[in-house]
């Protein structure tokens, strides 16, 4: 029995982890299609109005276009970093 125990922890253990990490993402993502305004259940509706909304928005965009430059860079710099203290 304590065998068996130590086998089935860890990956419930690590499913765990990923439902608290990942979860509220994943519900984010489904209410991004909902036609209300707020997060309610059930769904009204499936629309993808919002996403218009946000890539008609220029400043959505500037911020968009600021925030991939910026992740581009760190991980351009933590590739060279990570490189060299590997060697």
């Amino acid at each position: 029995m304590g065998r068996l125990l130590s086998r089935a922890v860890p990956p419930l253990w690590i499913v765990v982890c990923l439902l608290v990490s990942l979860g509220p993402m994943a519900t984010v993502t489904v209410f991004s299609f909902n036609q209300s305004r707020y997060y309610a259940f059930p769904i009204t509706g499936w629309t993808l109005d919002w996403y218009g909304d946000l890539f008609s928005d220029e400043r959505m965009l500037l911020a968009l276009a600021i925030s991939v430059a910026i992740g581009l860079c760190v991980t351009i710099l933590a590739t060279v970093v990570g490189t060299g203290f590997a060697f």
